[in-house]
């Protein structure tokens, strides 16, 4: 799994915000604590789900809530992403 992954939640509190080019064909399954803001540049991005895969084209973004665990297909390692993890409290309205 790659690095970052494991500093999504150190700090709970905090936004953590990753920019990269994926260079890998794959992310492997996870989820995080935190909800993440992902944008991607470049390609398309499938983002797999438990139920459903999404398609995620260039120039567009998507939403994925905190404990959602999801796997990440590049249609290219050229692909970039750009994303933004954001805590998230039990209190907060969905925002999807």
């Amino acid at each position: 799994m790659k690095y970052y992954l494991t500093e999504v939640d150190k700090i709970n509190s905090s936004i953590y915000c990753h920019h990269d080019r994926m260079g890998e064909a794959f992310i492997e399954t996870h989820s995080h604590k935190k909800a993440q803001f992902i944008y991607t540049e470049g390609g398309i991005v499938y983002i797999k789900t438990k139920t459903k895969t999404h398609y995620l084209p260039a120039w567009h973004y998507m939403w994925i809530p905190p404990e959602v665990e999801h796997t990440i297909y590049p249609s290219t390692p050229a692909v970039v992403m750009r994303n933004l993890y954001f805590p998230v409290e039990k209190t907060d309205a969905p925002f999807y």
